[in-house]
């Protein structure tokens, strides 16, 4: 049994399965199978090591040390 287990895995299987699982129910909830919409954290995204320092855009980070406290940070993940 662990051997189809692992050899489906390996295959990739289970990762199209959810895949269409996911677009079938997109489909009968009336929403478009695939989404289109992702959510990105800002402090894992790389920049270019070829476009210069001044040109790469930055932002200041918020200095709020009760958020801080108490928030857990935001997973990465995109859909």
């Amino acid at each position: 049994m662990y051997g189809y287990f692992a050899k489906w895995q390996h295959d990739g299987i289970f990762t199209q399965l959810s895949g269409l699982l996911r677009a079938l129910v997109r489909t009968q909830q009336g929403r478009d199978p695939e989404p289109t919409a992702c959510i990105l954290d800002s402090q894992t995204i790389k920049t270019s090591a070829n476009v210069p320092l001044s040109q790469q855009a930055q932002t200041q980070a918020n200095a709020s040390s009760a958020a801080n406290a108490i928030s857990a940070p935001t997973p990465s993940a995109c859909c």
